[in-house]
Order: C-alpha cells, then structure tokens, then sequence
C-alpha cells in the first residue's frame, strides 16, 4: 500500500516536470529540449516559417530549411507552399 502511494507521487512529479520542461516560450525560437523519446519529431522554428527544428538520434535540436517556396506548418508538421501557409500564435492561442 505504502509502495503504490509512493509510485503514484513519483509519477506524479515526472508528469509536472515534463510538462514545466515542455513549456512554450513565445518569445524564444521554439527550439525544443529533445530526448530520446522525441527522435525525428519536428517543431516550428518561432522566428522563421522557412525553418524547423527536428529532434536527431543524440538527442540534439537540429535546423532544417524548407525548400524554396515551402514554410513551415505546425499543424501538417511540413512544409508547405507558401501560397496555403497561414500564421498562427506560436504557443496557441496563449
């Protein structure tokens, strides 16, 4: 009984401390904090809709350019024409 308790406040604190790590920042770049876990997702670049980051095999956020004519969407996760890319807030509607 006591073990179950003490597993459950531990997850607890994991849940709350990834979720402070992964806060968004509207004025930072929207360069993620990657981890094993986020190999090969990809996050909006804030300041540059021609750019992405994407979260390599050492844990490290990596920049990557669109092709010419594409931008960034976060919501398809890929770049698009720039004809079909509409803004959006960086960390929502925050």
């Amino acid at each position: 009984r006591f073990t179950m308790k003490l597993y459950m406040r531990i997850l607890f604190l994991i849940v709350v401390g990834i979720s402070i790590c992964d806060a968004c920042d509207p004025n930072g770049d929207g360069k993620p904090q990657c981890s094993l876990l986020s190999f090969g997702k990809t996050y909006r670049n804030f300041w540059d809709p021609t750019a992405f980051w994407i979260c390599n095999f050492m844990g490290k956020a990596e920049l990557l350019r669109c092709p010419i004519s594409t931008l960034y969407d976060s919501e398809s996760k890929r770049c698009i024409p720039s004809s079909q890319w509409v803004w959006t807030p960086p960390c929502g509607d925050n």
